[in-house]
């Protein structure tokens, strides 16, 4: 957060339904102590707050006038280098700009080389400056922004004592698509507690508490956590995480694609972007980016701190035997492949290697 950003926000006791969204403009900062002001942007009004540890709650205040207030939601944008936009009409045209030249587009009435009068990008940022430590409260993970799946998708209290790591087998234009579809529409019911953007600018949503059943594993042929006599559906037990990338792709005509059902889904994947199979030429998984593993990895540590007791001997069961790379040690850190191995691969070789090396 700095001075000139500017943050959407509503206040608690709002009557109205949806809540009133105000806009406003940072105007000062003090880092040492948190305290933060801003002012409105249609009626010139202006608030002093104190940011607390955990961001994602809410912020007490007061106005001008010295009157208490408190803020309810709050998203805090800074202004942002290349832009990328993503329409949410169909069909989902996307363009991204640098300065005013359009450097990316599949819109053929605004081809990459136009030049656009202005544009400024902004990305969601609650910080002061310094990395801020992870807390969770309720349920919900203070580095990561709420944003609340469709009600149907989420189910009842759970006391998780395991994680599953899966990756969306999704291509990265698919982001926002994805996130539409899971927070508005049912579908088939299935979503996850968390998933994790390419990058900074997509960040790290979280779409529902750890404390609720996110539909994330499960189905016909599925496997279950076991330790000695008892079993425990994942769904029941596990936080699942969503790490968004195509997953296992192939090489066709010298480019790397995803493809589904004989089908090339979306755009080409660059070579730096790729590993490759050294087993099975042609072959490869689309590469888990440093800013994910970042985030998975204080996503995970912050779980050590609030997840119940793993059961003596607990172990992810799949129907199907794992191949070697999704078998772990114990089932409190397990991948998707864990379980389901008749079905999924995912979160693949790399990132499977990776969850065992940290432990």
């Amino acid at each position: 957060m700095k001075v000139n950003d500017f943050l959407l926000y509503t206040l608690e006791g709002d009557a109205a339904n949806p809540p009133t969204i105000y806009v406003a403009e940072i105007v000062s900062i003090d880092p040492g102590t948190g305290a933060f002001s801003f002012r409105q942007a249609d009626t010139g009004q202006e608030f002093v707050c104190q940011l607390p540890a955990d961001v994602s709650g809410s912020w007490q205040g007061q106005d001008g006038q010295g009157a208490d207030v408190t803020i309810n939601t709050h998203n805090i944008y800074t202004a942002g280098g290349t832009i990328d936009v993503v329409f949410y009409q169909q069909p989902y045209h996307r363009l991204s700009f640098d300065n005013d030249a359009i450097t990316q587009s599949d819109w053929d009435a605004y081809p990459v080389g136009d030049q656009i009068l202005s544009i400024e990008g902004y990305v969601l940022d609650t910080s002061l400056g310094q990395p801020a430590a992870g807390v969770f409260n309720n349920g919900w993970w203070s580095l990561a922004q709420q944003l609340p799946a469709f009600a149907g998708r989420i189910g009842g209290v759970i006391a998780p004592f395991a994680v599953v790591v899966h990756t969306t087998d999704m291509v990265p234009e698919t982001w926002n698509v994805l996130l539409h579809s899971w927070t508005t529409q049912l579908g088939a019911g299935d979503c996850a507690h968390f998933i994790i953007g390419r990058d900074a600018a997509a960040g790290m949503v979280q779409l529902a508490p750890i404390t609720n059943n996110a539909n994330h594993a499960g189905g016909n042929g599925h496997g279950s956590f076991v330790a000695g006599q008892q079993s425990w559906h994942p769904n029941t037990v596990a936080v699942g995480i969503e790490v968004h990338c195509a997953g296992s792709v192939r090489q066709i005509n010298g480019d790397w694609h995803l493809v589904e059902n004989g089908a090339v889904q979306g755009a080409a994947i660059a070579d730096e972007d790729v590993i490759a199979d050294p087993q099975r030429p042609g072959r490869g998984w689309h590469k888990v980016t440093d800013y994910q593993y970042e985030q998975l990895g204080a996503l995970l540590d912050g779980l050590e701190n609030v997840l119940a007791a793993l059961p003596v001997g607990c172990a992810a069961q799949s129907i199907e035997q794992p191949p070697a790379y999704g078998i772990f040690p114990t089932g409190r850190r397990v991948g998707h492949v864990s379980l389901d191995a008749a079905h999924r691969g995912d979160p693949w070789p790399p990132t499977c290697d990776w969850m065992r090396a940290r432990g």
